[in-house]
């Protein structure tokens, strides 16, 4: 079973797009998902444009809104799973001689370079260790 799927406190997922702003919460009844509550929103444009935030308060308000809209169960939850827009995320798999810990992350940094177009300062850099086959 996916381990998302198993998450403890409850969560609802929350979509973002340029022009509209999805919401969906899911319940397990036995094996099965049903559908608990779903909201959808427009999004005035100008707010987001190609995947940046640049109205941040309008945004929050049209969020906090929809949650309040939603149809079927009230969402009686903080917690949200979200994700970025695939032109604003990097995944790259790279492979590395065995290194000390402490070692690892400058080389990651150091090699993060060639594979990601945009300047180190701003982007946010995550990795994790896949262990060997």
């Amino acid at each position: 079973m996916l381990e998302f799927l198993t998450l403890k406190p409850e969560a609802f997922g929350l979509d973002i797009s340029d022009l509209s702003l999805k919401i969906v919460k899911l319940k397990k009844r036995g094996n099965f998902f049903t559908l608990s509550s779903y909201g959808k929103e427009e999004i005035e444009p100008g707010i987001i444009k190609r995947g940046e935030i640049k109205d941040e308060k309008k945004l929050a308000e049209i969020i906090r809104e929809s949650i309040k809209k939603v149809r079927g169960e009230k969402l009686k939850t903080n917690y949200v799973v979200a994700s970025l827009p695939e032109e604003k995320a990097f995944l790259q798999v790279i492979q590395m001689p065995r290194l000390p810990e402490e070692d690892l992350k400058s080389a990651v940094i150091y090699e993060a370079e060639n594979y990601i177009p945009t300047p180190l300062e701003e982007v946010y850099l995550d990795y994790q260790i896949v262990p060997p086959v």
